[in-house]
Formats: C-alpha cells, sequence, structure tokens
C-alpha cells in the first residue's frame, strides 16, 4: 500500500489528506484490522531547511536559469536582533525559507518531496507534518511494519538534517479489536542523543468520534498506551460530512 498523499504534489487540502487517512482507518476497522499510526511534526520545518540540500536537489530538477535565480534568493541573507534598542551585529543565514512567501512553502515542498515510501504502509504528509499508518492483523507485524517504515525515514531526515519534534509526535494505534500494537521507537527526535526513544503515546483528551480504552503502560514510565476503538458507525458518517478528525 504504497501511498503518498502530499498537499504540495497533489494539491490536497488538510481535510482531503485526513479523510484519505479516515478511509483506510475505516477500512482497518471493516477487516478487523490493527492500524497503527505514527504523527510526526517536523521541527522548525521553515527553519531547518539546510540550503547546501536544497540547491543539490533544485539542481536536479531545475534548468540551470532558475536554479540560479533561486539559489540567489535564498544566499547572503543575514539577521540580527534588537534588545531594548540595542542590535546585535549581523550574522548569516545559512538555513531556512522565508515564511510569509510564496516561493517558502514551494521550496520546502521540494527539500522534501524524495520522503522515503513504503509497498506496506501509507504516509499522509501535509507541510510540516507527517503521519505514517501500517496495517495488519497481528498488532506485532502492524508495528514492524511502521517501525521498518520509521527506520528509512530515520536514515533520510539524517541526511537532509530534519529532525522531529518530539513532544509534538504522537502514536495510535486505531482497531475494533482488543489490545494495542506494541511501541515504535525513532532516533532522529531535537535535542535527543544517539539512542533510540520510543514515541509518545497519545495523551488526548476523548474526541467526538471515538473512545479510549483503559490504559495499557508501555516499557517507558510516564508514558501510557491508548486504544483508539470506534463508538459507533453514526459518528464517522457525521465526521466525514463534517471533513474532521481529530487527533
Amino acid at each position: 500500500m504504497s501511498i503518498l498523499f502530499s498537499s504540495s504534489t497533489l494539491a490536497l487540502h488538510t481535510t482531503e489528506s485526513c479523510l484519505r487517512l479516515v478511509h483506510v482507518i475505516l477500512d482497518d476497522f471493516e477487516h478487523l484490522r490493527y492500524g497503527t499510526a505514527a504523527f510526526l511534526d517536523i521541527s522548525q520545518a521553515f527553519d531547518k531547511v539546510w540550503h547546501p540540500g536544497l540547491w543539490a536537489k533544485l539542481q536536479r530538477i531545475l534548468p540551470h536559469s532558475l536554479y540560479t535565480l533561486l539559489t540567489s534568493y535564498l544566499s547572503g541573507r543575514q539577521f540580527r536582533v534588537k534588545y531594548r534598542g540595542t542590535y546585535t551585529p549581523c550574522y548569516d543565514i545559512h538555513s531556512g525559507v522565508p515564511q510569509g512567501s510564496i516561493l517558502g512553502p514551494i521550496l520546502y515542498s521540494i527539500y522534501t518531496a524524495d520522503i522515503p515510501v513504503m509497498d506496506t504502509t501509507l504516509i499522509a504528509t501535509y507541510a510540516d507534518d507527517t503521519a505514517i499508518l501500517a496495517s495488519h492483523v497481528d498488532p506485532v507485524q502492524a508495528a514492524e511494519l511502521l517501525q521498518q517504515h520509521l527506520r528509512l525515514l530515520e536514515t533520510w531526515m539524517k541526511r537532509w538534517r530534519i529532525r522531529v519534534n518530539e513532544t509534538k509526535s504522537t502514536h495510535i494505534t486505531f482497531t475494533l479489536r482488543t489490545g494495542a500494537a506494541p511501541p515504535v521507537y525513532f532516533k532522529w527526535f531535537t535535542h535527543s542523543s544517539r539512542d533510540m526513544r520510543q514515541i509518545p503515546r497519545s495523551k488526548t483528551g476523548h474526541p467526538t468520534h471515538v473512545e479510549i480504552s483503559h490504559p495499557l503502560q508501555t516499557q517507558t514510565a510516564g508514558c501510557a498506551s491508548q486504544t483508539y476503538v470506534l463508538a459507533h458507525r453514526t459518528r464517522v458518517a457525521t465526521l466525514l460530512a463534517q471533513q474532521t478528525l481529530v487527533i
């Protein structure tokens, strides 16, 4: 199930990407599978675009004239800080794309367009948010498929100097069956050590369209596992009509 739903490549809105995820989750409910998903937030996404990496990708896809224009657009930028009427010296900017500009989101989309995909998982992206979903009748196998994709993502992020915000990322299991998929782990968090870290389980409140079963303690102290169980089919119908998904 190699599917990349990207707002940048397919011109999808947030709700459309969300509905596609909902469709797969509902299919997992229908066939009594475990859908285990990692929702990742890229840390300071637009500010941390590595310029040499972006230039390398632009050079592969653009004519030389456009490539030269865009590298000139990003080169030679500086910043300084004003504090109580006093300015710091100017410093060169070596990463990031201008936020609020028309080209900013386009350049970021080009920078992340080669995010790795797998035939056995679904990946949906919108701006700096990424969702990866793996489905299987065996929760252990579902978690292993998700973990395989996360390993690919680690290698890719390390190469292109992208980090994930741990506090804004979460791991959720969607199922009609009892139990939850095992924890999954990730290394390339912001300010983390080189050791693998468990992606935090969801700690949100009760969304309108799902119920949360009793928490199952995980191997990491302070993290609880929450299995999301479909409450009523009518609630899902309402959800689809509203075109929203609360995570």
